[in-house]
Formats: C-alpha cells, structure tokens, sequence
C-alpha cells in the first residue's frame, strides 16, 4: 500500500461514516469507505490474503460506522458461507466482529446461519443477488437468550444490500428485528443519507 493510501486509510479523521437508508427494508446502515479499486484491494487482501494491516484498516472503518448507533449493542455478523470458510480457513466476518467488539464492548454473537447454499454473489447483478439470498439465512434457536439486547448486523461490504436485507428478514421472522447494520464500505451506487428505492 502506498503512503498516501495508508495515511488517509488509517487515520480515523480522514473520513466521515454515512448512514445509507434501505426503504424497502426499512433497514439503516452505517458505512465509512466508497468501494472503489483501491478499498477493493485492501477488503480482499485482509479477507482472501489474511493481511493484518489491511485487516486493521477495515475494522478500523467499522468501529467508525459503529459509532452512528448507540452503545451496548449485540454485533451479528453476516456469516461466511461453508465454502469461503473452509477457502479461507476462517470465518472472516466473524473475526471483524470479534475485532471490533474490543474496541466498542459490544457482545458477539452467531446468531445466523445458510439454511442452504449460495452462489457466490460477485458476478450477480441486484435482482439475482435477491433472489440468491432470498431465504437462505435463519435465526439460530441458541440465540434466543439475547433476545431482549438490540442487535447490529455487520459485514464487510454494501453492494446491493441483499445480503443485509435477507439478515434483517431472518432476524425479523424470529421475533428479533436489529436496529440496523454496519459495513466498512459501500458500492457507489449508494448515494448516502438518501432513500434506495
């Protein structure tokens, strides 16, 4: 990473978390990095290459979304598929939250789970990502002693928001709605503080 990209990537002033509004979902989310070629490399580099530092830039722009919600939260991470984990030897979006919660005091908890398999969503447009997630996550009955704390959903990226918004229904259907989500970057076609139709 070049000096410029770590120096406006690690300072916690260089950027300001956004709140992107889901209509449908009536879902918030907080973000903090535009997904462009640059936060692509270093959100592959610390999920698919393990790269520490660039895994610290990315929780560092969660503990900065995290910040647009109030404090005592449960942290729900989407979960990695079957296949990204055994890839990658390790539950990715588990351990940006486990990663975060040291620096918010937030509890952790695997509160979702596939209830079948997906496709890799990277070549899918928004319909089709909708129509993968569609059902595919549930509510984990072992979870059922949180029930009364609010809960934040947490991945790493915001692209269409299907995969939250399949979150957000799976908590729903068990009787759990969360307050929100939070991702350390958003696809630019989110246009922040602005209602997606």
């Amino acid at each position: 990473m070049c000096v410029a990209c770590q120096r406006k990537f690690s300072s916690s002033h260089a950027l300001t978390p956004k709140i992107v509004h889901v209509t449908k979902s009536k879902c918030t989310i907080g973000s903090l990095l535009p997904y462009d070629e640059r936060v692509s490399r270093i959100i592959l580099g610390a999920k698919d290459d393990g790269n520490r530092k660039l895994e610290g830039i990315v929780v560092n722009a969660l503990v900065a979304a995290r910040s647009l919600f109030p404090e005592n939260l449960l942290l729900i991470p989407i979960p990695s598929t079957s296949i990204a984990k055994r890839r990658r030897g390790r539950d990715f979006t588990f351990e940006l939250a486990r990663a975060l919660s040291r620096h918010t005091g937030d509890q952790v908890v695997r509160s979702l789970r596939y209830t079948r398999t997906v496709a890799p969503q990277k070549s899918l447009n928004a319909r089709e990502r909708a129509v993968n997630m569609r059902g595919a996550l549930v509510f984990c009955e072992n979870s059922q002693k949180f029930i009364n704390k609010p809960a934040l959903l947490l991945d790493d990226v915001l692209t269409t928001g299907a995969t939250l918004v399949e979150g957000m229904r799976a908590m729903g259907s068990a009787g759990r709605p969360c307050l929100g989500a939070i991702t350390a970057s958003f696809s630019l076609n989110w246009s922040p503080g602005q209602p997606q139709r």
